[in-house]
């Protein structure tokens, strides 16, 4: 299998990750104790203290790097320094994993027989990985090389906002022994570099494809993390509805589920949504919640949706049903049409 491929294997597909593995070892001059330099990579990544820094995040950094290898000067050298980035794992001040895993890669390389200066560059480039500014790399290191690489490992940011909630849950167990309070002062500013910065992605592929998105997954997540108070909010995908709590994913349900979705009116008027025919714990969205409309929005969407029951909740001030399983369809996933929202606006 070949390294073009990989992104379609499976996520832990050993044989795979050892085939390509070999490769760019092969491709760099390495001659010896190849699979054996793997398994102790696997052993540490598979190590059961890890959180998100684990192989499934190895053989993600690889399938993208399945995408950029024609766009660089050394992809193989790109893969090794992938390999090596989070080798050793530690999550206290005082750690330096970075340096620790930079010093790793390179006794490597050079156990498996790859010249020096190769081996140098992906020293360079492990180290630099602490924080992600290719100009902090001196030497020979291409800096487009050197780009992938942080941007790969950035990826995480920008992608689907479940996978970046259970990433954020990830990271907080990782640092489980840091207080609440610290951790989300912390983790809110670090967050907030990366959101400072003009742009987050220095690979015009990466840039175009995950800019927008790691943006807004960082401003909400800054936003949760400097709450006053400690809310959940709700996040709505096209097949999930979930609620996260500073860093936490505390619920997540399929739209297929959805049996009742119901108007409470009063002040502060809610949507209450059940994912059971007995659901008393109904998740509930008061309207004017952050982020509130959106999830509001996708259950407005789906076909079935009561519109004159809502109207008749607002007038009467008695909850209504607007949608129940037991008078409709179950739900395939809310439609996101811009036309069909504005068109039940225009009736409200």
């Amino acid at each position: 299998m070949n390294a073009m491929s990989l992104s379609k294997t499976t996520a832990l597909d050993l044989e795979a990750l050892l085939d390509v593995f070999r490769a760019d070892a092969a491709a760099l001059g390495a001659r010896r104790d190849v699979d054996e330099v793997f398994a102790e990579l696997c052993a540490a990544y598979q190590d059961e203290s890890r959180k998100y820094h684990s192989l499934e995040h190895i053989a993600e950094c690889l399938g993208m790097l399945a995408e950029l290898r024609e766009t660089l000067e050394s992809p193989a050298e790109v893969a090794l320094a992938i390999w090596f980035h989070d080798a050793v794992y530690a999550t206290h001040p005082f750690a330096s994993s970075e340096k620790r895993s930079a010093a790793l890669a390179q006794k490597s390389c050079m156990r498996m027989g790859i010249g020096e200066p190769s081996a140098q560059r992906i020293a360079a480039m492990v180290r630099a990985t602490k924080d992600h500014d290719p100009s902090s790399i001196a030497g020979s290191v291409h800096e487009r090389d050197a780009s992938a690489l942080f941007d790969i490992d950035l990826a995480i940011l920008g992608s689907d906002p479940v996978r970046y909630a259970r990433f954020e849950r990830d990271v907080r167990a990782k640092h489980a022994w840091v207080p609440e309070g610290i951790f989300r002062s912390r983790r809110a500013k670090l967050l907030g570099a990366f959101a400072a910065r003009r742009a987050i992605y220095r690979t015009p592929i990466l840039r175009e494809r995950l800019e927008a998105t790691a943006r807004t997954n960082i401003e909400r997540a800054v936003a949760e993390l400097t709450a006053t108070v400690d809310e959940v909010v709700l996040h709505p995908t096209d097949v999930h509805l979930f609620a996260t709590r500073a860093a936490r994913l505390e619920a997540l349900h399929s739209w297929a589920d959805l049996h009742f979705a119901s108007i409470l009116p009063g002040p502060s008027p809610r949507l209450g949504v059940a994912f059971a025919p007995d659901d008393d714990g109904a998740l509930q969205i008061a309207l004017d919640a952050p982020y509130a409309s959106e999830v509001v929005d996708r259950v407005r969407s789906i076909p079935e949706y009561d519109r004159d029951a809502e109207r008749r909740a607002e007038t009467s001030g008695v909850p209504s049903f607007v949608y129940s399983r037991e008078r409709h369809r179950p739900v395939a996933g809310p439609l996101r049409k811009a036309e069909r929202r504005a068109a039940y606006r225009g009736q409200a």
